[in-house]
């Protein structure tokens, strides 16, 4: 399943400063995702704690949701890494 959260304002020097983070059980998944929506593999990031993830506009959420993503709460898988760190 591939998952984002909810749309945030970041402070930063980005032009757009609305995004949200998407994520998925699996790397292909995850990756598959990323294709559909037009974003390449070197757009993935990787927090300091291991979280693989891409950061998405408003619009490429918009997108990711009407081709089947799932809303979830960050927080809760970032709670669930620190106990099981995410191995993909």
């Amino acid at each position: 399943m591939v998952y984002v959260d909810k749309l945030r304002r970041y402070s930063g020097r980005w032009i757009n400063p609305m995004w949200c983070h998407m994520w998925a059980d699996t790397e292909k998944e995850m990756f598959d995702m990323a294709k559909k929506i037009g974003l390449d593999v070197s757009d993935l990031m990787i927090s300091k704690r291991g979280f693989r993830h891409f950061d998405l506009q408003p619009s490429k959420r918009k997108l990711a949701l009407s081709l089947g993503t799932s809303e979830s709460s960050l927080k809760n898988v970032l709670r669930n890494m620190r106990k099981a760190p995410n191995t993909y």
